[in-house]
Order: C-alpha cells, then structure tokens, then sequence
C-alpha cells in the first residue's frame, strides 16, 4: 500500500495494517537511539520523568489502571511499585522489547483503538505522551467503553516556545493538536472535563528530554532544587492564570458522563 501523507488519509480501522515502515514514516512510531536513552533515563531527564509520573499518580481515580502508549513502560513500572493493577498497552515491538529487558514488564501489544477488554474494567486510563499518536475520535470511543471513572490526558503544551522548539530540532508527530483540539474531542466523545492543571516550567527542557543533549549539570543536589522550585512557581503562575503560556506540559482530568 502506498504511505499515506497526513492523519486526514488514514483512519483508526486502517492503522492495523500499517507496516512498521509506515507508522515511522507516519510518526505514530519514532526511531529514537533506544540506548542514549537508556542513559538519560538514569541522569536528570530520569528525575523529570519520575517527578511527572509522580504528579499524574496522585490523581488516579481508583485502583485499576491502563497506561496507553507505555512504550518503555516507566509509568506502568512506577505503578506496579506502588501497588496499582496496571495493564500497560502499545503496539510498538521495540518499545515493548526495551520494557521487557529494562524492567521485565510483559506490556500488551494492544492498540487503544481496537481493544479486548470488558465494558467499564479499568477505573482510569493514562495517556501519557500518547494523544499525537492517534486517532482521537476512535480511541475515545473504545476509551468511553472501558473506562469507569477518569482519563488522564498528560501532554505536550504547543505553546509558541513548544512549537519552535520542535522546529528547530526538526521534531514531528502524527497528529500534533493543540489544548483545545483535545478538550473539544472529548466532550464530543461524552466526557466532562473536570480541570486542566499544568506542569514544567524550566525543568524539563533542561533536561534534554528524549530528543535534546541535558543543558544541566548532572548533580542530584542542584537537580532536585530545579524540580522543587519549578513545582512551585508553577503553581504560582496557574494561580496567576498564566500557567497555559507558560507550562511545557498540561494534564487533563476528564470523567465519562457516565459516571458522574
């Protein structure tokens, strides 16, 4: 089949039978250098991660949990620490290879779009960095059906900084949407959105992420002063009504009408 060119010639029910080739050439998969990472994650882009992981998990709604899009499974990992029942999802083999060798995690090769679970079996699902990979409108939908209490939305800010940011390391996603794209769909899909918080201020772009060297030296002692203050005005700037300008990242907390 030929490749197609943007998410308006492709369709959830068409994705299944997307070569591996196609969705790297589509962006739903990125050829990261797995074993750089690997090393990050142990530096202060590991710490970012972690402190993230940590914000989202004080929201969960209840005790069943599906992480969607897991790829090297570090969330699904903290939640099985931390005595969660957790089902981590991705169709990507090499992400769950790596989930596998690094923290011996069997992640599903499911895709959220199409799943085999019951009606209503996990209390939240997590869409960790996961939304510009999909088509939102399909996995809404099967989200609605297997979700009893809260999706967790925990993305990119495409703020102007963001945006050129991307430009300028030459970045791209399948399907990158702004805040409001996202929160429209999900009311479409018959959610409410109970609130929009926002997180990382500094923290994040110094630690280099996936993508960009660490422009910050790796002492955990100045890391975790980092962190600690970038909570905190953080806080001060969502209170300032600013955070959305500001903020590298936002998670959206939304509830199938449903439930509410």
């Amino acid at each position: 089949m030929s490749i197609p060119q943007t998410p308006a010639h492709i369709r959830a029910g068409q994705m299944a039978h997307l070569t591996e080739e196609e969705r790297y050439h589509l962006e739903i998969y990125h050829d990261y250098d797995d074993q750089a990472n690997k090393r990050k994650l142990k530096d202060f882009y590991g710490k970012v991660v972690a402190w993230q992981d940590d914000f989202i998990i004080q929201r969960i709604l209840g005790r069943s949990v599906l992480d969607v899009g897991a790829g090297y499974g570090l969330l699904t990992n903290t939640l099985r620490a931390r005595g969660f029942s957790v089902t981590g999802i991705d169709p990507n083999p090499r992400a769950r290879q790596y989930a596998k060798e690094w923290y011996g995690l069997e992640l599903l090769p499911i895709d959220v779009h199409a799943t085999p679970f019951a009606d209503g079996q996990f209390d939240t699902a997590i869409l960790r960095e996961a939304v510009d990979h999909l088509d939102m409108e399909s996995a809404l939908r099967e989200l609605k059906r297997i979700v009893s209490k809260e999706v967790l939305i925990f993305q990119t800010n495409l703020t102007g900084v963001a945006r050129t940011a991307r430009r300028l390391i030459n970045h791209h996603e399948y399907n990158a949407q702004p805040l409001a794209y996202y929160v429209a769909q999900l009311r479409r899909a018959g959610f409410t959105i109970r609130r929009i918080e926002y997180h990382d201020l500094f923290a994040f772009p110094l630690s280099g992420g996936l993508l960009t060297k660490q422009r910050f030296p790796s002492n955990p002692s100045l890391q975790a002063f980092v962190m600690r203050w970038d909570d905190r005005l953080a806080r001060l700037v969502e209170t300032m009504r600013l955070a959305r300008f500001l903020c590298w990242r936002y998670l959206i907390h939304a509830t199938p009408d449903a439930a509410r």
